[in-house]
Parts: structure tokens; C-alpha cells; sequence
């Protein structure tokens, strides 16, 4: 039905995603034996298909795995005064690509981020955000991490947004620090008028639900951060 309604659009990714998947069903099925509907049966999706499966060896996902993260987690700290010089739009889309391999819900991918680089922006929404005056010097960019709630139908899915931005959001921010990339994130808990107009400014989607903010710059030769030391694991790991 997708074909011929929109023949035009092809390339589409979620038309290529479902036609990869619906193409590995059948051959599947095919291989099981199961007798398919004749046009199912000769299904085949226009143009080049994703989605569906791929094998992994144990020792190549192992081996993949094993870069030093305990370093990368322990050395990510809050930093609110940056050098001046300005982060590139390259490394931020870098940082986004890696931060999409964050898992979700059947793979719908709600993860959505705004990049505010206009300084005029950045003055009116810092002037809005709770606790930014404890800054130095402004962040060269802000990022507001949001999800797109149009992947999600089902009233039980009412929290899903929240808890898969966010942890998007902090896929975002480890990719960021591996990248050499200082941040902070900022509280976005404020009244709703207050919310509608920074939605205003920032012309965001109204099927975007913002979540909260992140402050970039890079690091000054010395940092001052908080220590934030963190609770012994025994007063939050509970064994049933």
C-alpha cells in the first residue's frame, strides 16, 4: 500500500526498515516450510532493504566491548566554565550518531535533540534556566534533549518518552565526553508557561517532548568541578 501511495519515496528509512524485516519474515517462513499468501510469498521491498537480523560471533562482540569504560564513566564530570573555543558541528553530529545506538522499545528510536548555536537563543534560554548563574563563561552551545512521542500509542506507554530520552540523553553525553567535549546538564523542571514560551523561542516540534537541557563548551587547561562523590553500591544494589 506504501509502494502505491508513495512511489516517490522509496528511500524512506522506516519504508526500508519494514521492508527489510517483512523480507526476512518471509524468507524465514519460506525456510519453516509455512505456506505464505501468493503476494507475500514474492515479496520483495524496492531499493536497498534494512532492518531484519544479522549473526554475531561471541568473540567479536567481546572484543568490541572491552574499550576502558570504567575510565570513560569515572572521568565524565559536570563542568559550567568552558575555554571559548567553539565545539564543531561535526563533532556534535558525531556525538549524536553514536548516541543512536542507544536500544528503545521495538526499535522505534524516539531519541530527539535540538542544537541551539544561535547566541541570541542561547542568552534568553540560559535567562530562563534554573541555577545558570552559577556558570563562568556562557556554554558556545546548548543542546536540549527531547523524545518524539509520536512512536508511542498505547496509554502504558505513557512514561516511555521520559525513560527512553533519557536514556538517549545520556548515551549523548558519554558520546560527548568521549569525544573531548566538556558539558552539564540543566534542570528543565519549571511551570508550564514557562515551558510553552522556551518552546516558543526555540520553535519546537509539539510532538516533541523536551526533557532537559545540556550545556557544550570544551575544558579550560584546569577544570574546577564538584566532587560528587557517589553512594557505596551497597545502599542501591538490592539482591532478591
Amino acid at each position: 500500500e506504501y509502494e502505491k501511495s508513495f512511489p516517490d519515496r522509496l528511500d524512506h528509512f522506516g519504508y526500508r526498515l519494514a521492508g527489510g524485516i517483512l523480507g526476512h519474515y518471509v524468507e524465514f517462513q519460506k525456510k519453516c516450510g509455512t505456506v505464505l499468501p501468493e503476494d507475500l510469498a514474492e515479496y520483495t521491498v524496492a531499493g536497498e532493504a534494512r532492518g531484519g537480523t544479522k549473526i554475531l560471533k561471541r568473540s567479536e562482540l567481546l572484543e568490541a566491548a572491552r574499550g576502558n569504560f570504567r575510565e570513560l564513566a569515572g572521568s565524565r564530570t559536570s563542568i559550567r566554565d568552558y575555554s571559548g573555543e567553539p565545539v564543531s558541528m561535526e563533532t556534535i553530529r558525531e556525538a549524536v550518531s553514536l548516541a543512536c545506538r542507544t536500544p528503545s522499545s521495538c526499535n522505534r528510536q524516539p531519541g530527539r535533540v535540538y542544537l541551539i548555536a544561535d547566541p541570541g537563543r542561547i542568552r534568553k534560554v540560559c535567562e530562563m534556566l534554573p541555577g545558570y548563574h552559577a556558570f563562568g563563561n556562557p556554554p558556545d552551545k546548548l543542546l536540549l534533549a527531547a523524545s518524539d512521542t509520536r512512536v508511542f500509542a498505547r496509554a502504558g506507554e505513557s512514561h516511555q518518552a521520559w525513560v527512553e530520552g533519557g536514556m538517549f540523553a545520556m548515551s549523548l553525553i558519554y558520546a560527548l565526553n568521549y569525544l573531548g567535549v566538556a558539558s552539564c546538564i540543566l534542570n528543565w523542571s519549571v511551570p508550564p508557561e514557562m515551558d510553552l514560551e522556551m518552546r516558543r523561542i526555540l520553535d519546537i516540534d509539539e510532538a516533541h517532548q523536551d526533557l532537559f537541557f545540556i550545556a557544550l563548551g570544551h575544558f579550560k587547561e584546569e577544570n574546577k568541578a564538584a566532587a560528587s562523590e557517589r553512594r557505596p553500591v551497597e545502599e542501591i544494589l538490592f539482591i532478591r
